[in-house]
């Protein structure tokens, strides 16, 4: 079974009636494992433009951790042994510099990723996913119906994702990025929990044609 076909059959199955909690989280944990590169680096996309706003907060904050701890680096403490070591001290520095240049590198990539959106696309993008705004207010703001709302979406993510190729930004260099942040790790968990909820959702308003129509794809998914 090819992937494509592995992911319908996990959508599938995700419809049954009274699914538990975690047969469901079994199917999320097939479905990534079963994701191409490209798939996934689209939802990591949608994740950093969902953080958008948080990642400037997040490097303030540890601006303030970096400057309150080398403010208390005592060099008297002994250079190698203990737990407040003055080596420990500095690596404990050290990782959260690395952490914050992590983070801006995101927040750049993030940022240049969208630089060549026309104003139409950027304003559509930002309101769905840096402000969160959800498919019903994206259809009353902008006269459209959800499947063209989810066409839309999955047009500017495609020409975000060749942007990104197209400065050899990678699926690898997203990950390395993030390895300290288990807080983007679970938004990227959670906007892959929605494409299933969203397939749901969108299947049972189709449900005369049999087809998918996921805010993620945004293309119609035939169901054999």
């Amino acid at each position: 079974m090819d992937t494509k076909a592995k992911i319908k059959s996990n959508i599938k199955n995700f419809k049954l009636d009274k699914i538990s909690k975690q047969t469901k989280k079994q199917l999320i944990k097939n479905f990534l494992s079963e994701m191409d590169d490209d798939t996934k680096f689209k939802f990591w996309i949608k994740t950093l433009l969902a953080s958008y706003n948080t990642i400037p907060e997040i490097i303030k904050t540890v601006d303030k951790i970096i400057e309150l701890q080398a403010s208390t680096v005592s060099f008297s403490s002994d250079v190698f042994n203990g737990s407040n070591s003055l080596i420990n001290q500095v690596e404990s520095l050290i990782d959260l510099s690395q952490r914050k240049n992590s983070l801006l590198n995101i927040y750049i990539m993030t940022k240049e990723l969208v630089k060549n959106l026309s104003d139409e696309d950027l304003n559509f993008i930002e309101k769905r996913f840096v402000y969160n705004w959800s498919t019903e207010d994206l259809s009353k703001e902008f006269n459209i119906s959800a499947r063209t709302i989810y066409r839309k979406i999955d047009r500017i993510i495609n020409l975000i994702h060749s942007r990104a190729i197209s400065k050899n930004w990678s699926l690898r260099f997203i990950e390395s990025q993030i390895k300290q942040e288990t807080w983007l790790k679970e938004k990227f968990i959670k906007i892959v929990s929605d494409y299933f909820k969203n397939a749901n959702y969108q299947y049972k308003n189709n449900n005369h044609s049999k087809t998918y129509v996921t805010e993620n794809e945004a293309v119609q998914k035939s169901v054999s």
